[in-house]
């Protein structure tokens, strides 16, 4: 019997991945229209795309919510080559809705589960307001959503994903690693004065005034105080360094 915590053998080429993991996530997609009862509900899993979406019925398709699924996106969540912390448009979630301490260990079939579930509270905030309308996208009504569908249907879904052809049985659950996300994992800290590269090609200076998940908040020197840039940490360096 396979352990759950080993990895999968040689890896597959990119495109031949892509398959892989587009057949591996099939399962889990194919479970969204049971979440909306009586509603016509397609799904799809489409190759050489990342792009993900939900789509309410419109004049080209009356009467029909579409979710398109980037196969490439899923091959990214499941490649065994990445086991770094997930991407987009899922990070947030998990710190969000507090995965790690509701669901234990994050793993590719629980970033998934929850990439599948994601797309779900976009139509479930569609329907809840009775159709077309204005509404932030990532708002108070999807989190709520979004918080109700993680809490009733993730855990079945995030143990939805199959294993690829060829790949020993479950090694998808196994842990991804964790990754350090304090402040120190940057070179600059509060206080510190930095320059990097505005529009134009000038370089502008100015202090740190916070350090963000993925990036740097910079009062800019000669400009407002209320107003600041947020700055990704390759760009920066010190001052004539």
């Amino acid at each position: 019997m396979s352990s759950a915590s080993a990895g999968p053998p040689a890896p597959l080429p990119p495109h031949a991945w892509e398959k892989a993991a587009r057949e591996a996530a099939l399962a889990t997609v194919a479970e969204v229209p049971l979440l909306f009862p009586g509603e016509r509900v397609q799904t799809r899993v489409k190759l050489r795309s990342e792009a993900t979406w939900y789509r309410p019925p419109c004049r080209h398709h009356p009467g029909r919510h579409l979710f398109n699924y980037g196969a490439r996106l899923f091959a990214h969540l499941l490649s065994p080559l990445d086991r770094g912390e997930p991407g987009d448009p899922v990070r947030s979630s998990f710190f969000r809705h507090d995965l790690e301490r509701s669901h234990g260990p994050v793993t590719p079939a629980l970033v998934v589960g929850l990439l599948v579930t994601h797309e779900a509270a976009h139509m479930a905030v569609h329907l809840g307001r009775g159709g077309p309308g204005r509404a932030r996208p990532h708002g108070p009504a999807f989190q709520r959503a979004l918080a109700e569908l993680i809490a009733r249907d993730l855990p079945r879904r995030a143990a939805r994903p199959r294993s690829p052809a060829g790949h020993e049985e479950g090694w998808y659950r196994a842990p991804l690693p964790r990754v350090d996300r304090s402040p120190q994992r940057f070179t600059f800290r509060p206080g510190d004065r930095v320059a990097f590269p505005g529009s134009g090609g000038r370089l502008l200076q100015g202090l740190v005034l916070r350090v963000n998940r993925r990036s740097l908040s910079i009062a800019v020197d000669g400009e407002q105080e209320t107003r600041w840039w947020r700055v990704a940490p390759h760009l920066l360096r010190r001052p004539g360094g």
